[in-house]
């Protein structure tokens, strides 16, 4: 489907936690520890990235459009 362009580091895969609401779970910051790794994107990652960033902007906005279309017919 996409390009694979791999990460300069390894990040651990999550364990599961089910539906999450919060990026906190019991106390434990996901989003603050993913953080610490300090991730440097290379323009080959950036390149290889940017058709599913475009495709999922795109699904976003189709998304918003209904929402607000039910709000406001």
């Amino acid at each position: 489907m996409y390009p694979r362009v791999q990460l300069p580091t390894a990040i651990p895969i999550e364990p599961e936690r089910g539906q999450l609401a919060s990026c906190v779970v019991n106390g434990d910051d996901i989003s603050a520890r993913m953080a610490t790794f300090h991730e440097q994107l290379g323009q080959p990652y950036e390149t290889a990235a940017d058709p599913a960033i475009h495709e999922q902007l795109a699904k976003a906005g189709t998304r918003l459009a209904l929402i607000l279309n039910g709000i406001w017919p």
